[in-house]
């Protein structure tokens, strides 16, 4: 695809393909005045369950933004959120969860661009195995990449790392953030920064897994003390979302 390339205000479950992008798989032309772009957007499930495949979604080229998305339960056999890569420009996520994904290895990668977490809740995934080509749950290849204000705890890495670079050109700097790991965060002769535990704040108004055919929303609140003050809180109960949607 050249140009741009935009995905808003779509609710995603269960979507599976055979190849390479089990939600979407989008490439635009190389400069960065192309367009890359999911906002607003829910994806919950992807692959049914099954650890095989690769990335939930893959965004390739041009200036990419990742915004206000909701991420979770999705599977995959690596990069069960997504890879977002190459081309010129910079790669943007922000405001989003990735609540609840599984893979043999590897959450998140991203490659070949400056790329930006900021305001990202990153909580509850889960990788099997310890990939040592590509040793990080959070993973980055040929760039810099920045946690700014993100909130990062109760992922079970069996023996992975947090974050992982590919070679020395590589690195890491997470400032402003909370980190609550028991789990090795990342190996010593790898170029990561990590500020001390800073007490945050990040509101999140999401488009809600469970009650995404009916449009609803939820929100995600922490404040001080780094807990989530209010969980996830629905604006509409299940049992009447679900009674209206059915009926």
């Amino acid at each position: 695809m050249q140009g741009q390339s935009f995905i808003r205000k779509v609710c995603s479950f269960g979507s599976k393909f055979t190849g390479v992008g089990k939600f979407c798989y989008i490439a635009v032309s190389y400069d960065s005045t192309s367009i890359n772009e999911i906002h607003d957007s829910s994806i919950t499930y992807c692959n049914q369950g099954k650890l095989d495949g690769f990335n939930s979604i893959y965004l390739g080229y041009g200036s990419n933004s990742f915004f206000q998305n909701n991420i979770t339960r999705n599977h995959c056999e690596d990069n069960t959120a997504f890879v977002i890569a190459y081309g010129e420009g910079i790669i943007s996520i922000k405001y989003s969860i990735i609540d609840e994904n599984y893979a043999n290895s590897r959450i998140c990668f991203t490659k070949s661009k400056p790329t930006t977490y900021d305001s990202i809740v990153f909580t509850n995934n889960t990788i099997s195995k310890n990939d040592n080509s590509f040793p990080g749950m959070l993973h980055c290849q040929s760039s810099h990449v920045t946690f700014e204000n993100c909130f990062i705890e109760n992922n079970k890495q069996n023996g992975c790392y947090l974050f992982g670079t590919l070679d020395d050109l590589d690195s890491i700097t997470v400032s402003n953030s909370y980190i609550d790991s028991r789990e090795k965060l990342y190996l010593e002769s790898q170029q990561v920064t990590i500020e001390q535990n800073k007490d945050i704040s990040i509101e999140l108004h999401l488009h809600s897994t469970e009650l995404c055919p009916t449009g609803n929303n939820y929100f995600v609140y922490i404040n001080k003390g780094n807990k989530f003050i209010s969980g996830f809180i629905h604006l509409k109960g299940i049992g009447e979302s679900m009674t209206s949607f059915f009926s």
